[in-house]
């Protein structure tokens, strides 16, 4: 597809970019910044602003649509309900998507997808994280992680009745699930990079260890509020 064939698809086929964003007031204006330029097309950005600073006026100030934010799911919600796109991207704050991201995804659809992500890498080398990374480029729905976004036709996404926000951690990969059931998903070999601000505060190992842990208690179907209550005991210690 040329570059002219792309903006007249762009200009068909917006894009809504659902962010949700807590206490990112220092990085919002720049982060949309970088996301737009890394596009051939004009697309839609809502920001699900939470938190106690004041991410939801410097949001608004880049252009931004500012909705309410909260717990991920409902905040993810809330930013599909106010989408006009017919593709809805779902992007975390800390992590930017590669050059021409939405090339990608309409190239994708075109083959067939309606829903999918990028693979992952992260902004620090570490081993453990570089291992981990790896993983992400096979489909399996154990190594589908909101860090390395989501995008799904919005009829997809009312189809499999958006995110469960009941739910308080894994909502992401339990929304994959629930695509795979309806439409086929398509692991886009382009990398988004991640912030490892995280790992750096808590520790590469300790942390990795805890997201191990709560996706194996996730599995065995362990209450969400019991594994928010030891993800938070732990993360604390």
């Amino acid at each position: 597809m040329s570059e002219l064939e792309c903006t007249v698809v762009y200009a068909m086929r917006m894009i809504s970019v659902i962010i949700p964003a807590y206490n990112e007031e220092a990085r919002i204006k720049d982060f949309l910044k970088t996301v737009q330029s890394r596009t051939l097309g004009n697309h839609e950005y809502i920001v699900a602003a939470g938190g106690t600073d004041n991410t939801a006026n410097e949001a608004h100030k880049a252009g931004a649509i500012v909705v309410a934010g909260g717990p991920r799911p409902f905040a993810l919600n809330s930013g599909a309900k106010v989408a006009t796109g017919k593709i809805l991207y779902f992007l975390h704050a800390d992590t930017v998507p590669p050059k021409h991201w939405d090339q990608l995804i309409l190239k994708a659809i075109e083959r067939g997808a309606q829903a999918g992500s990028f693979r992952l890498k992260f902004d620090n080398n570490h081993s453990l994280l570089s291992f981990f990374a790896w993983f992400t480029r096979f489909s399996w729905s154990l190594a589908r992680f909101g860090d390395q976004s989501l995008f799904v036709t919005k009829v997809i996404y009312q189809k499999a009745n958006g995110f469960n926000e009941k739910m308080l951690v894994m909502e992401d990969s339990n929304i994959v699930r629930r695509l795979k059931k309806v439409t086929s998903f398509a692991v886009i070999p382009e990398q988004v990079i991640t912030s490892a601000r995280k790992y750096e505060k808590h520790g590469f190992y300790r942390l990795q260890c805890i997201y191990i842990l709560v996706t194996f208690l996730y599995y065995c179907r362990v209450p969400q509020n019991m594994i928010m209550r030891i993800y938070r005991g732990l993360l604390s210690n």
